[in-house]
């Protein structure tokens, strides 16, 4: 259920050198659909080359000043990952605004195939700012105690979630799901089709993982965002 260690270093190497979110996004993802920590590195060395290429193009000369800076902050991070103030996520954060559903796509020879799909946002509920937050979002089939499928997401960057503020809507969309000829809706009333709940975690850091609670998706057809049926903790089911 843990991310791999290499992939939080990544992550806040890549959060220190100053690339952009949406290119840390993009590597998360290729991550997860071909894990593989070779490949992760390299595409990690060349997102941090193209920064420093792009600030060398703004400004030259800071340009190896910058590329200095860089190499500080890799050689620092050993020293700054041990030294990480420890969170109390239970009681830092709080998962609201949840919603979701089955997202249908294409499958091959035109069947439908129907993906598990939450969103939900974060709210830092606790009285200092907090940063460098990520989530890992379980599936499970009910009655099904093991993980159907998990992913790995970044809730907060280094640039710090203010005290009562929320993040943005954190979508997340399960690799696995249902494929069947029939409609969208057939398969959703379908005899063994099992209702999937998703288990949220949290960490702070390199900290330990926390758990954040657990939601029963509703069968019902959404779109990408994940929205707009509104969800209920099920009283009978939790993943630990």
């Amino acid at each position: 259920m843990r991310a791999p260690a290499h992939l939080h270093v990544a992550v806040r190497i890549l959060d220190r050198c100053g690339v952009d979110d949406a290119v840390v996004g993009d590597l998360l993802e290729m991550y997860e659909a071909r894990p593989s920590a070779v490949r992760l590195w390299l595409e990690v060395t060349m997102a941090i080359v193209a920064r420093g290429v792009s600030q060398a193009r703004e400004n030259k000369p800071q340009a190896i000043r910058r590329a200095a800076t860089a190499m500080a902050v890799i050689g620092f991070l050993a020293y700054s990952m041990t030294a990480w103030p420890h969170v109390d996520l239970a009681s830092s954060v709080r998962v609201e605004d949840v919603s979701g559903g089955w997202l249908e796509t294409d499958a091959a020879d035109g069947a439908t195939r129907l993906l598990p799909i939450v969103s939900f946002q974060l709210r830092n509920v606790s009285s200092a700012p907090l940063a460098s937050v990520q989530v890992n979002v379980m599936f499970r089939r009910m009655g099904d105690q093991a993980a159907w499928s998990d992913v790995f997401r970044r809730a907060v960057t280094s640039s710090a979630l203010a005290s009562g503020t929320s993040t943005d809507p954190i979508v997340v969309r399960a690799p696995v799901g249902y494929t069947s000829d029939e409609a969208a809706t057939q398969l959703l009333s379908h005899s063994r089709f099992v209702d999937t709940a998703v288990a949220i975690y949290a960490r702070h850091g390199s900290d330990g993982w926390t758990y954040l609670g657990e939601f029963q998706l509703p069968r019902q057809i959404v779109d990408r965002n994940g929205g707009p049926v509104p969800m209920r903790t099920p009283a009978t089911y939790r993943v630990r």
